[in-house]
């Protein structure tokens, strides 16, 4: 049976650091949050990506501030090829994102019968977060 030792996902990383920095198991971070082992190993493989609101509590613990937990996690759900588009830090607001992926959408050769942007099902939410931020 294969081990799973890396992950590719940014926010993964983030969530596996801070269970470990607070020495907690899978179980342990995940009875926080309301969620099971497996779904804490899925998120830090990168395998699956909690719900905006999840992430937004977690962040909050690990010390991210709402602007860029929200932008971290809208590039998990970007295709790969739109990743760059989003620094880890950000000076990007969320309309701005949300304008770029358009255009690049309506660029020749990157329309297909599925859509391009990102399933993002709760986008009040993202500008809420955005909002309770004072830059």
């Amino acid at each position: 049976m294969p081990r799973y030792t890396e992950t590719s996902s940014i926010l993964g990383s983030r969530i596996m650091e801070y269970r470990k920095s607070q020495n907690l198991t899978q179980i342990d971070l995940a009875e926080r949050y309301g969620v099971s082992g497996p779904a804490i190993f899925k998120f830090e493989k990168g395998f699956v990506t909690p719900s905006l609101k999840l992430w937004l509590k977690i962040a909050s613990n690990i010390g991210i501030p709402d602007k860029e937990a929200v932008l971290i996690w809208v590039k998990e759900k970007l295709p790969t090829r739109m990743k760059g588009l989003i620094n880890e830090t950000p000076s990007l607001d969320i309309d701005g994102l949300i304008d770029t992926l358009e255009q690049l959408n309506k660029q020749p050769g990157n329309q297909s019968k599925k859509p391009q942007l990102p399933a993002i099902q709760t986008p009040h939410i993202m500008k809420g977060a955005l909002k309770r931020q004072h830059f």
